[in-house]
């Protein structure tokens, strides 16, 4: 049976394409809605519509929704960072919900930095335009097809823990995301390979690096996976002894240096895999020489992962 994805959007998008070109697109909302209509059939997802600038008319749609949808997603607009009304109403309804923003809200005013509804939903996608909408349905897809056990990491990391079917332990693959650092891209980019790895009978630890600093950018050095590291090691359903290190973009440089690493805190990755892996880059090796030196690679020699 298909998927039904509800979608919400809040005051003033009705005049997405007019309001604001320059940090909100030229895309209209009649447009978007066709996107998320192809977008959802892609796979296979039924998407409905709604649109409106009052709150309680957005809360009354939301109640309507509880026990007749499968997903949600909503961009609340200016709502999200005050309305604590909206924020129950998401909890309460219970229906896993994506919060998306069209725009990088971590690197606009400081009071679009806080988002009192997040905490009532499962993820949050920023920063990536209108494509941020096809990002939430495809989380939700996947979510749908294995849904993951969120664990959290002493200092704030988190990631996506998926079990094959068994008992165990089983091979584990930890999967490092790419994006260049930057806070808008989060792990929900490797989810359709989380759950297809998963299937296949691997677990998977999506991992995602420490909390992003003031204006986005992660502050990454490769002590970050050591999170991951510690996890895997904590657990018995993983077996130790057979792991792999698997990173995208930015990640496949940082799974192939973390590899080294891994061998000095007592688990030997059998295998390290860098996928379209950022590993030329000059600002890299400066990265990867920084840490191998003992400093902090983002607050020495990439401006690109430190602190604005």
């Amino acid at each position: 049976m298909g998927m039904h994805i509800s979608v919400i959007n809040g005051p003033n998008l009705n005049l997405l394409g007019q309001r604001q070109p320059e940090v909100y697109g030229h895309t209209t909302l009649e447009r978007l809605q066709r996107l998320l209509t192809a977008w959802g059939r892609s796979v296979g997802a039924q998407i409905s519509h709604f649109q409106s600038n009052h709150e309680g008319a957005i809360i009354d749609h939301l109640h309507s929704l509880r026990g007749e949808t499968d997903g949600l997603l909503i961009n609340p607009g200016a709502f999200t960072h005050y309305s604590r009304a909206l924020a129950d109403a998401l909890a309460s309804v219970e229906i896993p919900t994506v919060e998306v923003h069209i725009s990088n809200i971590m690197e606009r005013e400081p009071w679009r930095r806080r988002s009192v509804v997040s905490e009532a939903c499962v993820r949050t996608i920023y920063g990536r335009g209108v494509e941020g909408y096809l990002w939430g349905v495809r989380h939700l897809h996947y979510r749908r097809l294995g849904n993951p056990q969120e664990v959290m990491g002493e200092d704030g990391a988190v990631g996506d823990l998926r079990l094959p079917e068994g008992r165990g332990p089983h091979p584990v693959l930890v999967l490092l995301h790419g994006g260049g650092w930057m806070g808008q891209w989060r792990r929900d980019q490797l989810d359709g390979m989380a759950v297809d790895l998963a299937a296949q009978g691997y677990a998977t630890y999506n991992f995602e690096y420490l909390p992003p600093h003031r204006g986005g950018r992660f502050p990454v050095t490769l002590e970050t996976t050591r999170q991951a590291h510690r996890l895997i090691a904590s657990r018995e359903d993983l077996d130790t002894e057979r792991l792999a290190l698997v990173g995208h973009s930015a990640g496949g440089n940082l799974a192939l240096m973390a590899s080294l690493w891994w061998r000095r805190w007592g688990h030997s990755p059998r295998l390290a895999v860098s996928m379209a892996g950022v590993t030329t880059l000059r600002s890299d090796s400066d990265l990867d020489r920084a840490y191998l030196r003992g400093q902090d690679p983002a607050a020495s020699c990439c401006p690109w992962a430190s602190t604005p």
